[in-house]
């Protein structure tokens, strides 16, 4: 006699992962409870209205979760990813894989991994097992701390486009003149305030200052500047 595998059955959760509870009760202690949605739950005449062979309402799941100050809500059970060949999530209790253990499952069982996130649920076509994974899928913690990131003050948000361009905006100081150029402008520039009107200098220093400028840009080791009746050499 083959021996019996170790069962899992009724409705409380977390009784293989103690954190289940945790994803699936808004309250520590609600209690859940589930059924077969059927639009004509009580209706006594429901024996005439039920169109003959339709069962499309059985496969319609539903939890109810009970708190306790007494309110109950409810909503439907999402369906198992079914493997080509698999029509439906077939007949329960029987044996499932649940992250490589193999144990007797009941459906409401199976409906609590079905609503834990945490979890895959896959049914394969017979004579394969159905199968209960973790889930590959970001895992609700990290949701959770995605939502609150995205929900912090815009004081807080670090403006890297706006202090990039500031910085566009001043670009650092060039030295256009080594310390011995400068200094022999200031020679050159008292040299000419001697010999020339001040018209004809600010127009030689203006073509000077264009010039090295110019041949900053080139990367050239000596400026010279020529004049109509002289020519001056400036090391840059």
């Amino acid at each position: 006699m083959a021996p019996l595998l170790p069962q899992l059955k009724g409705t409380v959760p977390g009784q293989l992962d103690p954190l289940q509870r945790q994803r699936l009760l808004r309250v520590p202690d609600s209690s859940l409870a589930f059924a077969c949605f059927d639009p004509y739950t009580a209706d006594a005449s429901a024996s005439q209205k039920r169109p003959l062979g339709n069962d499309i309402y059985v496969a319609k799941r539903v939890v109810l979760e009970a708190m306790p100050n007494g309110d109950i809500s409810w909503r439907f059970v999402p369906k198992a990813r079914l493997e080509d060949g698999a029509s439906d999530e077939g007949v329960w209790p029987r044996i499932v894989s649940i992250c490589g253990e193999l144990l007797e499952c009941s459906q409401e069982q199976w409906d609590i991994y079905k609503l834990d996130p945490a979890y895959n649920c896959y049914v394969r076509a017979v004579p394969n097992l159905t199968l209960i994974t973790k889930a590959t899928s970001i895992s609700p913690e990290v949701t959770r701390s995605t939502v609150t990131m995205s929900r912090l003050p815009r004081s807080s948000i670090p403006k890297v486009g706006i202090r990039y361009r500031a910085e566009k905006e001043e670009p650092a100081q060039q030295n256009l003149f080594e310390p011995s150029a400068k200094s022999f402008l200031v020679d050159f520039i008292i040299s000419l305030s001697r010999k020339c009107c001040p018209t004809k200098l600010i127009q030689i220093m203006s073509t000077v200052f264009a010039t090295v400028f110019l041949r900053q840009m080139m990367s050239t080791e000596k400026l010279t500047v020529s004049f109509n009746y002289f020519s001056v050499s400036v090391p840059l």
